[in-house]
């Protein structure tokens, strides 16, 4: 596997790894208490791509490229507040209209769920077992600190109308 920088994160979840960045490496590294059906079912570059997909979106890029101080807090807080002001337009939030209010309305959150929805793609592309999607998934969503929204709903509003199988998943 190509070598891939680790995170700084100093200052986010301090002494603590990030669960995201093991579950790939747990997921490729050919040793046989990480996995079950065969060494090198899942690509080196496809794993590598992903978890550039996955820096680009959750942590600023060093000067050399490599991933550096974490920027989930402010993700989360840009799909909270636009959340916050999406509660105030409906009684029944769900998903599908989060996902159309921040299209409309709050282009950095519709990026921060479009970003998010080509992550999520990109680890389809893996081959992973559905368990180990579902696992990878929630890693992320969980990462985004739920804020009222239930994570199938926040699931729909991640995929939003690219592909509705992928909102089908049961999250955990």
């Amino acid at each position: 596997m190509q070598s891939v920088a680790e995170p700084n994160t100093s200052g986010v979840n301090e002494g603590s790894r990030d669960p995201f960045v093991d579950l790939m490496r747990a997921v490729y590294s050919p040793q046989p208490q990480n996995y079950e059906v065969a060494e090198g079912r899942i690509s080196s570059a496809r794993v590598t791509n992903a978890l550039n997909n996955y820096y680009s979106v959750f942590y600023n890029v060093d000067a050399d490229g490599s991933p550096g101080s974490s920027k989930a807090n402010a993700l989360s807080s840009s799909l909270r507040t636009a959340f916050g002001k999406y509660r105030q337009t409906t009684e029944q939030p769900n998903g599908a209209g989060y996902r159309a209010f921040v299209e409309g309305s709050d282009p950095n959150a519709a990026k921060i769920l479009n970003d998010i929805r080509e992550l999520f793609v990109e680890l389809r592309y893996l081959g992973l077992t559905p368990k180990e999607l579902n696992i990878s998934e929630s890693i992320v969503l969980r990462s985004l600190r739920n804020y009222g929204m239930n994570p199938n709903e926040l699931m729909k509003a991640i995929i939003g109308d690219y592909d509705q199988r992928f909102a089908e998943f049961s999250l955990k």
